[in-house]
C-alpha cells in the first residue's frame, strides 16, 4: 500500500522528503528480544511512498537480532543507506528512529506500528520541514518485480574471435536490485572492493536486462545480462566483453533476500 499524508503541511520538495526519511542517524538498537521474535521480524521489509510530484518510491528496512540487540538499516536507493537507532521491539510493536542534523538542528524521523509475520502497519513522523508531519506506513515482506538481493555463479565460454584464453570463468556474483516502473537500478555486493553500479537496467513483461561495467587500471569489461524472471528465479544468458576477450554463458540468478 502507498503511504499517505495524515496531517500537517506538505513537505517542500522531493529532495527534502527523501533526506528526511533516509536513515542517516547514529547506529544502535537497544531492546533485547527472545529468539522467536527474531525469527519472525528479522529480514527485509518494503513499502511504497507517494512523493509530492506523484511518483512512487520503494524504501527498504532491514532488521536483524544480533546478540539480543536489534540492529537495522533503511534506504531509498542502493546508494542511500544508513542505520536506525532507539529501536524498541515487543511481541507485536515496533518503534525506531532515524536521527540527523540539518542547518544546525536535530531532525528526527520516527517509525512506529504493530507487526506480524507479513506486515508492519503504523506511522512515520518527521520534523524535517519544522512542524512534525505524520504519514501512514505499511511495510510488507513481498517483493515487487526484481527488487531484492540476487546471486549466481558465473560460467562463461569464449565466443568465436573473442580471444584465446579458453575454458570457462567461474566465481559468484551478488547484486542488490531496485525497480521503479520498468527501470532497474542497483549495485554489486562484495566483501572486497567497492560496489559497482548496475546500469541500463529494464524489465518488460518479465524480461530483465542490465549491465555491470568495471574498469581496473587499463582493463575495461562490460557484462550484459538478459533473462526471464519467474518469481525468485531469472533464467537467461550473460555476455562478457573486455578489451581482449568475449565470453558468454547461461545465467541463472536466484533471489536470496
Amino acid at each position: 500500500m502507498t503511504a499517505r499524508l495524515i496531517h500537517g503541511p506538505r513537505l517542500p520538495g522531493i529532495g527534502l522528503l527523501l533526506a528526511a526519511l533516509v536513515a542517516l542517524g547514529t547506529a544502535g538498537a537497544e531492546a533485547p528480544a527472545p529468539p522467536a521474535l527474531g525469527e519472525a521480524l528479522a529480514g527485509s521489509w518494503r513499502w511504497s511512498f507517494a512523493m509530492p510530484d506523484g511518483s512512487v518510491v520503494r524504501p527498504r528496512l532491514t532488521l536483524a537480532l544480533e546478540g539480543g540487540t536489534w540492529v537495522g538499516k533503511t534506504r531509498f536507493s542502493p546508494w542511500s543507506e544508513g542505520p536506525i537507532t532507539n529501536t524498541i521491539v515487543t511481541a507485536n510493536q515496533l518503534r525506531f528512529q532515524v536521527i540527523r542534523r540539518r542547518d544546525g538542528r536535530e531532525v528526527t524521523t520516527t517509525y512506529s506500528g504493530t507487526w506480524d509475520a507479513t506486515a508492519i502497519r503504523g506511522t512515520i513522523e518527521s520534523n524535517w520541514a519544522g512542524p512534525t508531519e505524520s504519514f501512514n506506513w505499511e511495510a510488507r515482506r513481498a517483493h515487487q518485480g526484481v527488487e531484492g538481493t540476487w546471486s549466481w555463479t558465473n560460467s562463461l565460454s569464449s565466443l568465436p574471435g573473442g580471444g584465446n584464453r579458453g575454458g570457462g570463468r567461474g566465481g559468484g556474483t551478488r547484486v542488490e536490485l531496485d525497480q521503479e516502473g520498468d527501470r532497474i537500478t542497483g549495485k554489486t555486493l562484495s566483501r572486497f572492493g567497492r560496489p559497482t553500479r548496475v546500469t541500463h537496467g529494464s524489465i518488460t513483461n518479465g524480461e530483465v536486462y542490465f549491465e555491470i561495467e568495471r574498469t581496473s587500471g587499463d582493463s575495461h569489461t562490460v557484462t550484459r545480462y538478459r533473462g526471464k524472471q519467474s518469481g525468485d528465479v531469472i533464467l537467461g544468458r550473460m555476455e562478457l566483453e573486455s578489451d581482449e576477450d568475449q565470453r558468454e554463458g547461461p545465467w541463472e540468478a536466484r533471489r536470496t533476500d
